[in-house]
């Protein structure tokens, strides 16, 4: 059978093939019969019964998770693995790491394949293939199929990491696919210019509602888009103020909690380096935050922070559009803020501490 003899050991079978050397390698397993083994074999492969073996993992438990692993196609896993790694990461982290699978999965065609069916070859090809993208994009694409391959292999899902030993190629890569992504920095201008867009999207929400309310027959359905648009550039007005005044990252904002507010201080402890930072709140983001409404009595946002950061992300970017600040993420708002405590005389180690960087080396990547 494929080089594979069954003998009998005792109660139980072993399985019994030659080696590469040519030498006799001889498993236990758990069967008691002929039939057992061969059916294991067909179902799972002799390649995976000696990686099994191999790993000192014969057992009953193991081999049946391998079977299954071998039945389910890939994507059946991904909910567990994303309900896995959200107690370890922050929600920006998730979502990019699942957004990143799914295209490899979709781009690669893999979606009728199971864990155990992938191979090195197949990682690498698409790591390292001919694209545009960026170095920093395909470390982001091998990390997050690492992510769910170490899953997997924590579970028995499947018997190796096929992405383990796969590094980026950068011999293979072009100088501009090399150099790093220049985050653009959102100046002091940029804000006016924002704020005003914002308040003028507010205003003439505003005035539709007041002209509904002077209707006989209002539309509710039409009554709902303003106030829901309305509420929406209240919330950007805030966040903008919010970022340009404390540096505060865009996933640290939409999680802010009212218990943050100590004072004449925000103290938070950041979601992605679990750092804690305690910034003044100046004059006019205390009227900003004056403004929130309390639609929950533990976040600021509950709203946004249940949304997809992606989502939220692609709303700023038109934002930014239609204010004439074109082509800037929100993350400029962080680079603007720290350029300009800079400038005005901040020391290179409170920036850090404002920032919530571990080193002074990070903080300067953003002057």
């Amino acid at each position: 059978m494929s080089g594979v003899e069954i003998l009998k050991n005792g109660k139980n079978i072993c399985f019994q093939h030659l080696d590469r050397r040519g030498n006799i390698q001889k498993y236990d397993t758990p069967f008691q019969t002929e039939e057992e083994g061969r059916e294991f074999i067909r179902q799972t492969g002799l390649d995976k019964v000696v990686k099994l073996a191999e790993m000192n993992a014969l057992t009953k438990e193991s081999m049946t998770r391998v079977i299954s692993g071998s039945n389910r196609n890939i994507l059946e896993y991904v909910e567990e693995w994303i309900n896995k790694i959200k107690l370890l990461n922050e929600p920006t982290t998730v979502e990019s790491y699942e957004r990143n699978f799914r295209l490899w999965v979709r781009e690669e065609q893999l979606e009728n394949k199971s864990p155990n069916d992938i191979t090195e070859q197949q990682v690498y090809d698409f790591i390292n293939g001919n694209s545009d993208r960026k170095a920093a994009t395909r470390k982001i694409y091998l990390q997050a199929i690492r992510s769910f391959f170490k899953f997997c292999v924590s579970r028995g899902y499947c018997l190796s990491d096929p992405s383990q030993l796969n590094r980026v190629r950068m011999r293979g890569l072009k100088h501009s696919q090399k150099e790093p992504k220049q985050v653009s920095p959102i100046t002091s201008g940029d804000v006016d210019n924002l704020l005003s867009y914002v308040k003028g999207v507010r205003n003439r929400c505003l005035v539709g509602l007041r002209r509904l309310e002077q209707q006989t027959s209002r539309s509710p359905k039409k009554q709902e888009t303003l106030t829901n648009r309305y509420d929406m550039y209240r919330f950007w007005e805030t966040a903008i103020i919010l970022a340009h005044e404390t540096a505060l990252r865009f996933s640290d904002i939409i999680a802010l909690e009212w218990e943050c507010f100590k004072g004449d201080s925000i103290i938070v402890w950041t979601e992605k380096r679990d750092t804690r930072v305690e910034i003044p709140i100046s004059k006019r983001l205390k009227e900003a935050l004056g403004e929130i409404p309390i639609y929950d009595l533990e976040y600021c946002f509950p709203y946004q922070k249940k949304m997809p950061i992606a989502k939220l992300s692609t709303y700023f970017k038109r934002l930014c559009n239609s204010s004439g600040v074109d082509g800037k993420s929100f993350h400029g708002l962080r680079h603007g803020t720290l350029q300009r405590w800079r400038e005005e005389g901040t020391t290179l180690e409170d920036l850090a501490k404002r920032a919530g960087h571990t080193s002074t080396k990070t903080t300067e990547g953003y002057l």
